[in-house]
């Protein structure tokens, strides 16, 4: 584990109508820090005015799912929303670039198995923050095996990594995503409701050996994996989620 200042490269923001908007931070690698991760891990992220409640001399720290790829050795991407006032992810919504951070890294088990037939991959809102690194990883690699993205949402602007993800399915015949908003507009060009109306249509002949990924709030991971399990017949032990 290392710790490290990061200086903010980039950032794309994602705005919706009610509630908090959603960011997504380029940070810097220094070339003088080593800090090898896995597809699917975390870090942990601080920022200099925000301390713990009972402790206003020690920072307060906060994990996030890191949506770079490893195979990016320069940089780290986070995708973060909004939060209550006094932790971390308001306080990053406020930053701009060239702004620094605080990163400690890498940590959890929520990781990649690189040796799958198949991927299904669900994601609702942020929850897109290391299935995205696991796809970029993937086809990154050259992998040719089927991998499916289910990506849901409220609002049509909660689209993240839209114009990416459309280029990534004309360049790879074997990656298919399905996006969902739940609060369409009437221009809305792809699926409403739920992620589970869109996967209702999963046929796979390898679907005993995929691997799901499913990562979101706990209340919509849980009732998605209860649906891969129930609904789909997705193998237990083939069913790996994420909470947050």
């Amino acid at each position: 584990m290392v710790e490290f200042q990061s200086r903010i490269l980039g950032i794309v923001d994602y705005p919706v109508a009610e509630g908090a908007a959603t960011r997504v931070f380029e940070c810097e690698l220094p070339s003088s820090v080593s800090m090898p991760y896995l597809s699917g891990q975390f870090a942990m992220i601080s920022h200099p005015d925000v301390k713990l409640l009972g402790n206003p001399s020690a920072l307060k720290w906060a994990s996030y799912s890191i949506s770079s790829s490893p195979l990016l050795k320069d940089r780290l991407e986070f995708c973060i929303g909004g939060g209550s006032p006094e932790g971390v992810s308001h306080r990053l919504m406020s930053l701009k670039e060239g702004d620094t951070i605080s990163v400690r890294g890498a940590f959890g088990k929520f990781i990649l198995d690189e040796n799958a037939p198949e991927y299904v991959f669900l994601a609702t809102g942020t929850g897109i923050a290391p299935l995205i690194s696991m796809i970029r990883t993937l086809l990154g690699k050259g992998v040719r095996v089927p991998i499916s993205l289910y990506f849901g949402f409220r609002f049509p602007s909660q689209y993240m990594y839209r114009e990416e993800l459309e280029n990534l399915v004309h360049a790879h015949p074997n990656f298919r995503v399905f996006i969902t908003a739940s609060r369409p507009d009437g221009d809305w060009p792809h699926l409403s409701g739920h992620i589970q109306d869109s996967l209702k249509g999963y046929s796979s002949p390898s679907k005993d050996q995929a691997k799901v990924y499913i990562c979101g709030k706990p209340a919509i991971a849980e009732e998605l994996v209860k649906f891969c399990i129930d609904g789909i017949r997705f193998p237990l032990e083939n069913v790996i989620i994420e909470k947050w």
